[in-house]
């Protein structure tokens, strides 16, 4: 007996229906790819980022953050006032602050999760085979 093949896989009905899938997951890639890994933007505001400034920053290059030279310094501060070093002229610099800064922390984390998942890891998979 040969492969025993679905009917709704042999009909126009079942090609528009792949089509469509595949659709969705290049868009759902395509739109990740874009607005989480672009080299040319902060990843916290968006904003387009000089390279040739921000190798001035030297204390960023343990951070495994892209941001533009103000997100840089917000960040440097930051990273200060959770060791204990805060400058008081910032008042604004607040536990609401701080806390803002550690959701979007927790967020970065949330993306490298979820690029690290098995299911995304299965989309890239069937993706690199529809593309073959």
């Amino acid at each position: 007996m040969g492969d025993i093949v679905k009917f709704d896989e042999c009909t126009e009905t079942g090609r528009e229906r792949r089509k469509q899938e595949r659709i969705k997951k290049l868009t759902a890639m395509r739109n990740f790819l874009e607005c989480t890994k672009c080299a040319l933007k902060c990843n916290r505001c968006g904003t387009q980022v000089d390279i040739s400034r921000t190798s001035s920053y030297s204390y960023l290059k343990e951070v495994p953050y892209r941001f533009c030279m103000s997100c840089a310094d917000e960040f440097k501060n930051f990273l200060n006032k959770t060791k204990g070093n805060s400058r008081k002229d910032l008042y604004w610099h607040n536990h609401e602050w701080m806390a803002m800064w550690q959701s979007w922390i927790n967020y970065q984390e949330a993306i490298k999760k979820y690029e690290n998942s098995r299911e995304f890891k299965r989309l890239l998979n069937d993706l690199r085979r529809e593309l073959e």
